[in-house]
């Protein structure tokens, strides 16, 4: 309980609440708690839980001690995927606001496609990180990555159709044109 309440005053005096709501993330309050109490209670069970492990260890309960430290490994992993989620989501508020304050032309349309992105990689990192379908991801990634090519490709083909039958045309002249006739400086190299 000590360690919960000092990392909960710890949080609220360098006003944690009050970031979180400004990055959208969540209210200042949940319920009665606020956010830095929250945390504070997080950290008091996560104290009791680890001494908990280590008494089964001391009692020779191996395999529950195993089974929470394999549980407190995948409680980590979350708790970091869930960071680095909210990491995005705070990047990506701050790169849209920044987007829709320039004088670009489609300010709007370029800041809902930076949230966007920025969102979707941001929720590709966190759940790699969090060991969720990592299969999915990387095939989604590659899939993404190649419709951008072949839209690409697309789009320089379309594009660019006129100038490639163009450069196709003047090829194929060159080709047709006759071979220019041979001197007599090529013959005298021929005999030789």
């Amino acid at each position: 309980r000590l360690l919960g309440g000092v990392v909960s005053k710890l949080l609220n005096g360098i006003g944690f609440d009050k970031v979180l709501t400004k990055i959208g993330f969540a209210r200042e309050r949940v319920g009665e708690r606020s956010l830095s109490d929250l945390v504070g209670g997080l950290v008091m069970v996560s104290v009791i839980y680890l001494a908990t492990l280590e008494g089964a260890r001391l009692l020779g309960f191996t395999a529950v001690a195993a089974l929470g430290s394999d549980f407190a490994v995948l409680a980590g992993h979350v708790l970091f995927g869930v960071l680095i989620f909210g990491e995005g989501l705070y990047l990506a508020n701050l790169a849209s606001n920044a987007g829709r304050e320039s004088d670009v032309a489609q300010a709007r349309i370029l800041s809902i496609a930076t949230r966007v992105a920025i969102v979707g990689l941001a929720g590709g990192m966190a759940l790699r990180q969090m060991g969720i379908a990592n299969g999915i991801i990387e095939l989604a990634f590659g899939l993404l990555l190649g419709a951008f090519a072949v839209a690409a490709a697309l789009a320089f083909g379309l594009g660019g159709r006129e100038a490639a039958q163009r450069a196709l045309e003047e090829a194929r002249t060159r080709l047709e044109e006759p071979a220019p006739p041979a001197g007599p400086e090529h013959e005298e190299r021929v005999a030789h």
